[in-house]
């Protein structure tokens, strides 16, 4: 298992820079954005990990092994609980499960992406997820050619073309509203989701309030979810 380890983290939002604690979540983001446990309102913090096997060259390199990427994750899973690891971070590979026009696809990662959601659940590890990182699936091999809308308009372009950001919008819209068969719940309602940022190091350009216009219209697709 070749994990990533990140720092003993202060998770945060992209999403919003400030919301008001609820009683169902877990954690809230107060007006410093800092993030505060709901019930005691301390400053959380939690110790996680990266794992990618449902996307791209974790995926594969599994496949080209012969091992079954569930029965991969099912230990995965249990070696981090066993570590004392309580949290789980990753940048969805939205080129592998999107199209050009930022339509979510139900196909064999998205699956593998709900069922390690699943495992990860079981074992009370919570999850910040990234639904866009832009590039390709290809490293450490070349990219493989695939459909999704940063695949079309490059890393760059994505976050200042029209076209672009409405699939971006749309494709926010789809996959928090998708339900994950295995816990028969969106991620948007997901109480052990708690936390998610809208995209991975994205490269803005030009000017600032179209760089803040990109920011909030996004925001504005996530929330509109729900």
């Amino acid at each position: 298992m070749k994990l990533n380890f990140l720092f003993g983290l202060c998770l945060f939002l992209c999403m919003v820079a400030y919301s008001q604690p609820k009683k169902a979540n877990l954690v809230y983001v107060d007006k410093n954005g800092v993030m505060r446990y709901t019930a005691s309102k301390k400053e959380a913090a939690f110790f996680g990990v990266n794992y990618t096997v449902p996307f791209a060259y974790g995926y594969r390199s599994h496949k080209a092994l012969g091992i079954n990427p569930e029965k991969a994750i099912d230990a995965d899973v249990a070696h981090m609980a066993r570590l004392g690891l309580n949290a789980f971070r990753v940048h969805v590979w939205d080129v592998e499960i999107s199209d050009s026009l930022g339509n979510l696809l139900e196909n064999e990662h998205l699956r593998l992406f709900d069922y390690l959601l699943f495992k990860l659940k079981q074992q009370n590890i919570k999850i910040l997820i990234t639904p866009i990182a832009f590039w390709g699936s290809g490293y450490p091999e070349p990219d493989v050619k695939t459909i999704g809308f940063a695949s079309v308009y490059g890393k760059g372009p994505s976050v200042v073309k029209e076209e672009a950001i409405k699939a971006q919008e749309n494709y926010l819209q789809q996959f928090f509203r998708h339900v994950n068969p295995y816990t028969k719940t969106t991620y948007r309602d997901d109480v052990d989701v708690i936390a998610m940022e809208i995209n991975n190091e994205p490269h803005h350009s030009g000017p600032r309030e179209k760089t803040t216009d990109y920011v909030n219209r996004l925001a504005a697709a996530v929330r509109s979810t729900g």
